[in-house]
């Protein structure tokens, strides 16, 4: 033990020590790793041996038997395609009853796969003598054929003996690794005894060495603790002690400085507060001008491609049908204008998609049928302006506008004791889920960025029901590629609309 202690006495600091004691310890840890994971390694090596030579048995019979059938389609139907296939799966075989022999290193089993490959070689030899029929009587090709059937039997029948001769190697081998796991603890458990009694040893010494001067230590910070800095010298300490009887020196001139940071973080905090609620105040007024600005949003092309049908329409035809167009037209672009950026109501929505609606029957002829059912005790609610025509409009372009037959555009406006439901529904191309979520996420987050130009007018409208009811509205899409898309909007009955309803 003395002569333990003497050689610890040569390292000038606690670092030292904790550094040699944490060497032989790492020496010990590792050597205990590497065996215990030489010997895992060399149990999973074991199993996954053992997988492989069970899938590779498991694919020889597999391919044998597809071999047998398609030997027998091709005989029967002289089909060279089948004779090709027959060839990949004899080869296939082959490879499979290869690999097997070389899995092994005793010299009976690989014997015994010899033999299942000259059955296989057997096999194909009077496959191929059947398949070419040269110089062969009736009698002799139905030898051979039977000949054929027995050979593919008797493999067939081998495939129990070779799993049992597979299952008695994998126990044997078990056998023998749980013989060398039990040496390896008996290892470990002396490798383990050994580094605790060095480490008990260790860290008795450390303690000693540690402690002594550490107690010296607390009673100067009692000291500083009380506003005393006539600190005792702490004498035949390491080299880190040493350092750490210096800081305290400094400390005690640190400590004013401290607190004035202090206060002056604190002072720091209190002015961000303030800042914090005006960036709040500006987020408010940036939240309204936002709703006017997404109120102000409207996609010109429908007005242009409507006006451009129309002229063509009034060229071809000198008929009613064009004056009512025009009518139309004009009923709808009044109310886009004067109601884009105010506040309109749930059946003047319903007219002008009516109206809408009126247009794209013209534009679309029997390609597209397009339905609004109105249930008749749904209450004249109050609600943003242009908000069913965008969703429509968004239906029909990038929904059932590619279709040529059997597309339809179905609106409803149905309602319950608290809430109005608005379904919009198509059979178009749909939306990816992606493109979902993204949509409704965006919602949640009030984040609409202009990433592509399809769902720009729906985050318009869902970004203005959300500003104009708050959590009262929601928004669900249901949508799926070649499935067509539903999108439902709740909105929420006032009680003074209600009783409107009921006058």
């Amino acid at each position: 033990m003395h002569k333990i202690k003497r050689f610890f006495w040569r390292f000038s600091s606690v670092k030292q020590e904790l550094i040699f004691y944490n060497i032989v310890l790492f020496v010990f840890v590792f050597a205990v790793v590497i065996i215990l994971n030489f010997s895992n390694l060399k149990t999973i090596s074991a199993y996954a041996d053992f997988s492989a030579q069970y899938s590779t048995l498991s694919s020889f019979y597999k391919n044998v038997k597809a071999a047998d059938q398609l030997a027998q389609n091709c005989l029967y139907t002289g089909s060279v395609e089948e004779q090709a296939k027959y060839n990949l799966c004899k080869n296939d075989a082959n490879h499979n009853i290869n690999d097997l022999s070389n899995m092994f290193e005793d010299e009976k089993l690989r014997w015994r796969f010899g033999r299942l490959k000259n059955m296989v070689q057997t096999y194909d030899e009077v496959f191929l003598e059947l398949r070419e029929k040269k110089d062969i009587s009736l009698e002799e090709y139905n030898i051979k054929y039977d000949f054929l059937v027995d050979t593919a039997k008797n493999i067939d029948l081998t495939a129990t003996q070779f799993y049992n001769l597979l299952t008695d190697e994998m126990n044997r081998q078990s056998k023998e690794m749980i013989r060398n796991w039990q040496v390896q603890a008996k290892f470990i458990i002396l490798l383990t005894a050994g580094m605790i009694v060095i480490a008990i040893a260790f860290s008795a010494m450390c303690i000693k060495d540690i402690t002594q001067p550490i107690g010296r230590i607390v009673k100067n910070i009692q000291k500083i603790k009380m506003g005393k800095y006539d600190l005792k010298q702490v004498k035949h300490a390491g080299k880190e002690i040493s350092i750490l009887c210096d800081a305290f020196d400094d400390m005690a001139k640190s400590v004013q400085g401290h607190i004035l940071s202090v206060e002056e973080n604190a002072k720091l905090e209190k002015e961000l507060l303030e800042k914090e609620n005006e960036n709040l105040k500006i987020s408010e007024l940036l939240m309204e001008t936002e709703l006017k600005a997404l109120q102000g949003q409207m996609n010109p092309h429908f007005l242009f491609n409507t006006l451009s049908m129309i002229s063509k329409m009034a060229y071809m035809e000198q008929a009613e049908q064009t004056s009512e167009m025009m009518e139309t037209v004009s009923d709808l672009l009044r109310y886009s204008l004067d109601k884009s950026s105010k506040t309109s109501d749930l059946y003047n929505e319903i007219e002008c998609a009516q109206n809408y609606l009126i247009i794209q029957r013209k534009r679309f002829g029997h390609r597209v049928k397009f339905e609004l059912f109105v249930a008749e005790d749904v209450p004249n609610i109050t609600m943003p302006g242009m908000i069913f025509q965008p969703l429509i409009e968004n239906a029909v372009i990038h929904g059932v506008g590619q279709l040529v037959q059997n597309a339809f555009v179905s609106i409803q406006v149905i309602r319950d004791e608290t809430k109005i439901y608005i379904v919009f529904e198509d059979n178009g191309k749909g939306m990816e889920s992606d493109l979902v979520e993204s949509i409704l996420t965006g919602r949640r987050a009030g984040n609409f960025k202009k990433s592509n130009g399809t769902n720009i007018g729906m985050n318009n409208v869902f970004r203005r029901l959300e500003m104009f009811y708050g959590p009262d509205s929601t928004v669900q899409i249901e949508s799926s590629i070649d499935c067509g898309t539903v999108i439902i909007l709740t909105l929420p009955i006032a009680a003074e609309e209600e009783e409107e309803q009921d006058v």
